[in-house]
């Protein structure tokens, strides 16, 4: 079972993405797709993925971008880190937290 100190910042970098998927990218585009994963990755660490398929974050709007700030803050609550890039051919935007797998215990 994870623990609150875990699954609420997991929640709140969820929500922060795809809030600004739909806020600021779905006002011009009438269709699109959100896609959220999380799962196990090599080296005893998990990801989350949120991906937005579509127009793409411009780099010097992601740089100083009060949502990147607030999911770099949530992932350092759960000792992870935080990459926004490109989406998958370079369209969308892409968020990746990565962290300690809470289900490996440590020796």
């Amino acid at each position: 079972m994870w623990s609150p100190d875990l699954v609420v910042p997991l929640g709140l970098i969820v929500g922060e993405a795809v809030t600004n998927a739909l806020k600021h990218v779905f006002l011009e585009e009438r269709e699109g797709r959100v896609r959220v994963e999380l799962r196990a990755s090599d080296g005893g660490t998990m990801r989350l993925l949120v991906e937005k398929h579509g127009i793409g974050m411009p780099a010097e709007r992601r740089a100083g971008s009060l949502g990147l700030r607030l999911i770099e803050m949530f992932a350092k609550q759960v000792n992870g880190r935080a990459l926004m890039e490109a989406g998958r051919g370079g369209q969308g935007t892409a968020v990746m937290i990565t962290f300690p797998d809470p289900n490996i215990m440590p020796c």
